[in-house]
């Protein structure tokens, strides 16, 4: 029963000083000049769809991080008020987009090859040697790129697969 199993459940703590920091944070986007937030998240978006999209190559990628590095020192105008402000939504976006960003184009930059969906122009063949995760690790202000083998799919869904094939085809 669903209710029973809700009542076990143990919440966490919040934490008043994060919640303290991260009001002020918000206080402090406020009543600043700056670019229109609501734009700046949808040039973010084009130049990843243009830059590293399903079909990617080394330079566009390059070219997109130095765009996205760009942004991050982009001040934001985001009005006055926190009550339904579509502005404030937006330059909070931005800010979890840019790393987002980062992390997807430097992963799709230290893999070469092509794999699944995601097509070098610049490195065609999908290699055996790069059947493996990528990992982005977050460091003090960077981003480290590590790999590890991808992990046996547990039995359990082994059998399911096998007793219910998906209807479309794989990519890999």
């Amino acid at each position: 029963n669903i209710i029973k199993e809700l009542k076990k459940t143990k919440l966490l703590q919040l934490n008043k000083e994060q919640i303290k920091i991260k009001k002020q944070e918000l206080l402090n986007m406020l009543n600043k000049k700056g670019e229109n937030p609501l734009k700046v998240k949808k040039d973010i978006q084009q130049l990843m769809w243009e830059n590293a999209g399903v079909v990617r190559n080394s330079y566009n990628m390059k070219k997109a991080l130095v765009n996205l590095n760009k942004y991050e020192k982009t001040k934001l105008d985001v009005g006055i008020s926190l009550k339904m402000n579509e502005k404030l939504i937006a330059a909070l976006d931005v800010k979890n987009m840019l790393p987002i960003c980062g992390m997807i184009l430097k992963s799709a930059l230290y893999r070469k090859e092509s794999r699944g969906a995601h097509y070098r122009s610049d490195y065609k063949k999908t290699l055996l040697k790069w059947k493996k995760n990528i990992l982005c690790i977050p460091l003090k202000n960077k981003i480290k790129i590590s790999t590890r083998k991808i992990s046996k799919i547990p039995k359990e869904l082994t059998k399911f697969l096998n007793k219910n094939p998906p209807k479309t085809h794989h990519l890999e």
